[in-house]
């Protein structure tokens, strides 16, 4: 290919992604694509002390896992095979849970999420139920684990 070749090739390429930006900014606002383009805690947690993996209705999963300190949420990430905007939603779902109790965070609601971004349009709202979903999965798996760590063992044949 020629350099005048390239250099068209790399223009035009240029031209799609402003274009296709512009169009998600129209689509989504400025604050879901900060999350989309810069997502929060994005990752997963060495030996957690909860964690959740969760599909949703499209097809999307996500996951998230968490570090407790006492009755509270010290730390805690996710990850998503997800549309721009399941990682928006795990990114604020993230954000939300930092901090708080674990009774605080399992009454995380889709709503809540929607309302930190300042809403989704319809087409993507279940992206906010899949994150409220897998938060609701890893505070189970919390409760799951301290009940087994907390349970008396029985010995062979008592």
């Amino acid at each position: 290919m020629t350099k005048n070749r390239v250099d068209d090739l790399d223009t035009f390429a240029q031209e799609l992604q402003s274009e296709i930006l512009r169009e998600a900014h129209a689509r989504y606002g400025d604050l879901v694509i900060d999350h989309w383009m810069r997502p929060r805690n994005w990752g997963s947690l060495d030996e957690p002390d909860a964690s959740a993996q969760v599909t949703g209705s499209c097809g999307d999963t996500m996951w998230i896992t968490l570090r407790v300190h006492g009755a509270t949420i010290v730390a805690c990430r996710f990850t998503t095979d997800g549309c721009a905007a399941a990682i928006a939603c795990g990114s604020v779902a993230t954000e939300l849970l930092l901090g708080k109790s674990l009774q605080a965070a399992a009454r995380t609601t889709t709503t809540q999420i929607l309302e930190a971004l300042g809403g989704l349009p319809d087409s993507d709202r279940h992206c906010a139920r899949l994150a409220a979903q897998t938060v609701q999965a890893a505070i189970r798996d919390h409760a799951a684990r301290s009940l087994r760590r907390t349970s008396p063992r029985r010995s062979p044949g008592s």
